[in-house]
């Protein structure tokens, strides 16, 4: 009997732990002392923030995700601003601290350090454009929005091309549409990259590295949907595979190279 009463106990409070991180992680509000509202965002910070810099930075951020077949007007997201913050530190257990970023849900953890004037987000030695970083993740909020939790989280989810591939795609907008980038300058780019680092995180510029998945996916990703004319529902499809995907890309690339 006194068995089963501390396996009964074990099991109750194992149950209230954990549904504790679970509240904690997907409703973090109360752990932050200021808020502010703009458009669709709810904007959570412990310390007061530049509110017109990083309203200028979602407004570009929409401009690069809105006209994703994945966009929707009426969809609300919380952004937390988390650095050195108990929420943070909370979230580097459970989830791992490596991410610059995230998306759980509808919200949007900054973990690092950002600095509004100049629109960056720091960390360690690289830093990354504050639009990106919300670009991106707010397009990881979409998917879970069309497609559904059991499909995108983070326990299942599509292969990491396709998870990560298609927020690059949109995150980087402003890089691509420039008059002086195109796919197979970005794929020239990608392929000397991987000669020189052969390694899982591709060192982009003196300031900003990549996992290697990102940047390849966002190419395969760019080459599917600007060459062939898929949409991103079509990529999904369970016979859009990476090797073959990526063999096809590549010889595009050495074709159009000739």
């Amino acid at each position: 009997m006194l068995i089963k009463r501390i396996v009964s106990f074990i099991g109750i409070f194992a149950a209230v732990f954990i549904g504790g991180l679970v509240t904690v992680i997907l409703f973090p509000q109360p752990l932050f002392s200021h808020s502010y509202e703009y458009k669709n965002f709810e904007i959570y910070s412990n310390t007061p923030i530049d509110q017109t810099e990083f309203n200028e930075a979602i407004d570009q951020a929409i401009k690069n995700i809105q006209e994703s077949e994945l966009y929707d007007t009426d969809y609300q997201y919380d952004i937390f601003l988390a650095h050195q913050s108990i929420y943070n530190k909370i979230d580097d257990v459970v989830l791992g601290r490596w991410s610059v970023a995230r998306a759980i849900d509808n919200n949007i953890i900054i973990k690092r350090k950002i600095k509004e004037d100049e629109g960056i987000v720091l960390n360690d030695k690289n830093q990354f454009s504050l639009v990106y970083v919300l670009a991106h993740e707010m397009t990881h909020c979409l998917q879970e929005n069309k497609y559904g939790k059991w499909m995108f989280n983070p326990f299942n989810h599509p292969p990491m091309w396709k998870l990560e591939g298609y927020p690059e795609y949109l995150g980087r907008r402003v890089q691509l549409e420039d008059e002086t980038y195109s796919l197979m300058q970005g794929i020239e780019n990608f392929l000397l990259l991987t000669d020189k680092n052969n390694n899982e995180i591709l060192q982009i510029t003196e300031n900003e590295s990549t996992p290697y998945i990102y940047y390849k996916g966002r190419l395969m990703v760019e080459y599917l949907m600007d060459i062939r004319g898929l949409s991103y529902d079509e990529i999904l499809d369970e016979s859009i595979d990476e090797e073959k995907v990526y063999m096809e890309m590549i010889d595009w690339y050495e074709e159009n190279n000739k």
